[in-house]
């Protein structure tokens, strides 16, 4: 089937736009302190880890997260219903005032209510259930129903994605719960197993904490269970939406919130690949994640917190300028993540007093680094990493490596050593700076002559790989034509290639570096599109829109075929950090909103409607939000901007003319009827484009 009609124009449904700007209240704190955005609160002392403030006195482990408690959206009886007394009294119709009082500065949708109070009897009616040790096909406890009788049983649904636990309190039984991402896991293959909670008048239980949509709840008895308390403990990083997205296809808007959530949701003790599991920090994930974060956030606390150790775990104890002990989480590519997570970072924050604080954690990875290739500057693994990943497809996923993802791996390097020479001047090594920047260059001349097919000038034909080749720069004209003609373009046999959403970030900004913004949206609709249109309310860790969409979860492997395999495949996260950047995409490139210097000292703004009417966003900065809003008008375009002090913008419009506040300005022509002008003070800026 061609791409075209793959992902072509859509009938996206509307979502409800609610200005949600909430305050959130803790009882019982003496103090509270801001660190970046976040809120810490209680007496202070400073980690010497990481040189970050921490609470002396524990509340639990980690101070600078939240408990919000929330009640289901809806309670379906699977079994026993006349086993219930007050079920109504669980779930109830939501209101405006009732919707998240955990995202200040949303505008998105969301469906969680305040938990009430309830009064729920349950009469289980079985007098020999017990739980047996069996297992599921990934070794974790199920519940086995004994003596011929059926517990009573609830699916809660919470209508979205959320993090934390379940809590119960209540007396005269006992309470079995299960929690998944999807219905299916939770009614399934719970993940973690399933949790027996014994009920004692006035005192909690609570499941382990997880990320979930549903849970189940058995219940479990010889006489009548009294239930007071049935509710969501949400886990919760307080930080406020300071980037805002909408435009004309309510489908894109979506999306943009829905990948802001996502990174959201990852935001735990500290930024996590997923709040289900990895529960851990993945460099790859936080390059995607982190600049979400930025986008959106601009959270300073726990990027720091996170960046600084994934790279001492790399380093092993070592002194900074010593070389590491492995490549940043074992993984080859993944230390050119760290670099560009670095990189971005800075673009956003403007924070050099970080940076120069990895300076020789820099220095000292990028020697290792020059170790995994050989005389040709050509990446051969080695120093024999166990396991070189890419992403998770056929011919790269093999261990320890395969030759295309050593290609991928070596592209990515030039990316990597790029966004090095970048931080080097802002440190003022201009040294260090010179001698990467010469490295990289062999680099790029290497990968054009040897990993280049010399007749197709392609990069192999994975759709990673190439997209990597033109994401990194590597591609000169000739390949970056013929990575369109054959690889890239909208009808190439390569889309049908599997690829998760954490490599298709890097296509559509590889279409979008080759100028072909409205084929990279289109993908948006058709890809991510396609798991809004499936019910996600977060992102997905793996996805392909030609999977069955029956039991959709058992669908979503991770080993490159689309086969179901029960209980493995629940395994796959339905929210993960590393398929955020399309929120990045739509803000740098639809927005188009992009920091060149550290602490957006210098900002393109170049927007592309590509058939959209209009768009509007806010992008926060160092120093203020930068606002912009496009219209789309006859003949041209009009664009409302907003720029806080010490922003310099180069705005590029579609167009040969403009005029900014009702003056003609003189516009530096580009290619394809477009034009710039640059604007150097802060303020409000009306711009009409024409001659497009």
């Amino acid at each position: 089937m061609a791409q075209k009609k793959q992902y072509g124009s859509m009938n996206p449904t509307g979502i409800l736009m609610l200005a949600l700007i909430c305050a959130l209240s803790v009882a019982g704190v003496a103090s509270a302190i801001t660190t970046g955005h976040a809120k810490y609160f209680g007496r202070y002392s400073i980690d010497p880890t990481y040189g970050l403030p921490l609470p002396k006195v524990a509340v639990n482990i980690h101070h600078y997260l939240f408990h919000l408690y929330f009640q289901p959206e809806h309670v379906t009886v699977i079994r026993g219903a006349g086993a219930f007394s007050g079920l109504h009294t669980v779930a109830r119709i939501l209101t405006a005032q009732d919707t998240a009082t955990l995202r200040p500065g949303y505008l998105g949708c969301s469906k969680l209510a305040p938990a009430r109070q309830i009064r729920l009897v349950i009469h289980p009616g079985v007098n020999a259930l017990q739980i047996l040790h069996a297992k599921n096909v990934i070794n974790q406890p199920i519940l086995v129903v004994e003596g011929g009788g059926k517990a009573p049983e609830l699916l809660l649904s919470f209508g979205q994605e959320v993090a934390g636990r379940i809590q119960v309190r209540g007396s005269g039984g006992t309470v079995i719960i299960g929690t998944g991402e999807s219905r299916g896991e939770a009614l399934h293959c719970p993940w973690g197993g399933v949790h027996p909670l014994t009920l004692k008048s006035g005192r909690t239980e609570s499941t382990p904490y997880s990320a979930f949509r549903y849970a189940t709840v058995q219940f479990q008895g010889h006489g009548p269970i009294h239930l007071n308390r049935l509710r969501l403990d949400f886990k919760y990083y307080p930080v406020k939406y300071r980037g805002a997205f909408a435009c004309s296809d309510p489908l894109l808007t979506k999306i943009w919130y829905t990948g802001a959530y996502t990174a959201h949701l990852c935001m735990q003790e500290q930024i996590w690949d997923g709040p289900k599991r990895d529960r851990a920090l993945w460099i790859g994930d936080l390059q995607i994640s982190g600049q979400t974060i930025n986008n959106v956030f601009l959270d300073h606390f726990l990027m720091l917190l996170s960046m600084t150790k994934v790279r001492q775990q790399a380093q092993g104890g070592r002194p900074a300028n010593d070389l590491p002990v492995s490549y940043v989480n074992k993984l080859p590519g993944y230390s050119n993540a760290w670099i560009c997570t670095l990189a971005d970072f800075y673009r956003h924050t403007g924070d050099l007093k970080y940076i120069k604080s990895q300076h020789q954690l820099l220095l000292s990875m990028l020697r290792y680094m020059k170790l995994g290739f050989n005389k040709k500057n050509i990446f051969v693994n080695k120093l024999k990493a166990r396991w070189n990943f890419v992403d998770w497809a056929p011919h790269l996923i093999a261990a320890p490596d395969t030759p295309q993802a050593n290609m991928a791996t070596d592209l990515y390097t030039c990316w990597g050593v790029r966004r090095a020479v970048f931080l080097l001047k802002a440190m003022n090594d201009m040294t260090n700076a010179a001698r990467y920047a010469a490295w990289d260059r062999h680099l790029i001349a290497a990968a054009r002559k040897y990993l280049a097919n010399p007749k197709t000038h392609t990069f192999t034909n994975i759709r990673q790989v190439n997209a990597m080749a033109i994401d990194s720069r590597v591609a000169d004209a000739q390949q970056r034509r013929a990575i369109y003609a054959h690889i890239l373009g909208p009808t190439c046999p390569s889309w049908k290639q599997v690829a998760t959403p954490y490599y298709n970030n890097f296509v559509i900004f590889a279409l979008s570096h080759l100028g072909h913004y409205r084929q990279a949206l289109n993908f948006i609709r058709y890809y991510w599109g396609g798991m809004i249109h499936e019910g996600a309310t977060t992102f997905w860790e793996k996805y392909d829109p030609s999977w069955p969409k029956k039991h959709f979860h058992l669908y979503l492997d991770n080993n490159g075929t689309p086969e179901p395999n029960p209980g493995w495949n629940y395994l796959i996260s339905l929210c993960h950090g590393w398929s955020s950047g399309v929120t990045n995409w739509l803000t740098e490139y639809t927005l188009g909103v992009r920091p060149e210097g550290g602490g957006f000292s210098r900002v393109i703004i170049a927007p592309h409607l590509c058939g959209l009417s209009w768009v509007v966003g806010r992008v926060p900065t160092p120093h203020g939000v930068i606002a912009v809003k496009v219209n789309k008008m006859s003949g041209g375009e009009s664009l409302v901007l907003t720029l806080p002090a010490a922003v310099q913008a180069t705005v590029v419009i579609h167009g040969t003319k403009a005029m900014v506040n009702g003056k003609t300005v003189k516009v530096n022509r580009l290619s394809g009827k477009r034009g710039s002008f640059v604007l150097h003070t802060p303020g409000r800026y009306r711009v009409v484009c024409s001659g497009g």
